[in-house]
């Protein structure tokens, strides 16, 4: 990925970028089903939000592209991230908002266990996992790669139609889209592919989702709309991840800023997604800058979106700073040392 050799430190930018607008998209998808257009109310936001619902599909994507090489020290530091900013969020809720309880409070302490962040929850899943599976690809054929994905797949899209808990939402799914990017990257997929066949998908995928967004929502056929194209186990929105996925990997700069902004893109899932404050962080604002000051709904959720992830980023330098000084790896070696007494 580093075509530049005089930048070799640095990620293909165009995949971080990528990162950060998934994340927009995961803002203004939390809006429009908070504020805009609950329960799929108006259509033209249904067509918005489901392109915006791609973003988890492709963030697991590129976290298997990448591979997750596990490191205890990375487990203890995502760790101490989450509770970071689980706590941070449940007592501004407490001292500020006068939202929560102090048992709510308690709880921040434990974010992945009392699913706090569902997403980071089903990633913890993965991370833990990752070692074994990633010991099981090394083994495997390209004929027994496509075999896995086909299994899993069939369970992951199949089986678990209709069901919105497991639509993507647990460690079946994550380690599907997972093992997909992990074959796309093995096997690469898109070099024998053109942009403009990328951009071709891309029109009529839109196109597509565009005229089922009007359909009825009390009629027959919306349901599969949902089931295709909107939930995470989708064949449809799979597909859209894979080639948005593809359309990114296929263009190559480099940009420090850019890299740095997308180290923060998970500090933008924790601050604006936790329940204790989110209310004040997008429902309320959004109510306000469209209710109050009449401004479009769509140019206020532009608004908000980027004002919000701004200002998570900047946030986020805080504990950036403060985490430098945490010693993770030093834990990480103590902690082996007691697992190899044992």
């Amino acid at each position: 990925m580093t075509a530049n050799n005089n930048k070799p430190q640095l990620r293909n930018s165009s995949i971080e970028l990528l990162r950060i607008l998934c994340m927009m998209c995961i803002i203004g998808h939390h809006i429009i089903i908070n504020v805009l257009s609950v329960n799929f109310q108006y259509p033209i936001y249904t067509f918005v939000d489901s392109l915006m619902h791609v973003a988890v599909i492709v963030f697991v994507l590129i976290t298997g592209y990448y591979g997750i090489h596990f490191r205890l020290h990375k487990v203890f530091a995502l760790e101490a991230e989450l509770i970071y900013y689980s706590v941070l969020a449940s007592a501004v809720a407490l001292l500020v908002f006068h939202s929560i309880h102090i048992k709510d409070m308690v709880m921040s302490f434990f974010p992945v266990t009392k699913h706090v962040y569902w997403f980071m929850s089903a990633y913890m899943e993965l991370y833990l996992a990752s070692p074994l599976i990633n010991r099981l690809l090394e083994k495997l054929s390209k004929r027994q790669f496509i075999y896995m994905l086909l299994v899993i797949g069939f369970s992951y899209s199949v089986l678990f139609t209709g069901d919105t808990y497991n639509a993507g939402t647990n460690l079946t799914g994550f380690t599907f889209l997972y093992v997909l990017g992990r074959y796309i990257k093995c096997y690469p997929v898109y070099d024998n592919i053109k942009t403009n066949s990328f951009l071709i998908c891309l029109a009529l995928y839109t196109m597509l989702v565009l005229g089922c967004s009007f359909l009825p929502t009390t009629g027959r056929i919306f349901p599969h709309f949902v089931n295709w194209f909107y939930l995470y186990n989708g064949v449809g929105i799979i597909f859209f991840g894979v080639v948005v996925f593809g359309l990114f990997s296929r263009w190559t700069f480099f940009s420090p800023i850019i890299n740095k902004m997308a180290k923060s893109v998970l500090a933008i899932y924790l601050i604006h997604e936790n329940h204790a404050i989110s209310q004040y962080i997008y429902v309320k604002p959004m109510q306000y800058l469209h209710n109050y000051l009449q401004i479009g709904g769509g140019l206020s959720m532009i608004i908000l979106i980027v004002l919000i992830t701004l200002v998570c980023i900047a946030i986020d330098q805080i504990r950036i700073l403060f985490f430098r000084y945490l010693p993770f790896e030093k834990l990480e070696q103590k902690f082996t040392s007691v697992i190899n007494k044992i």
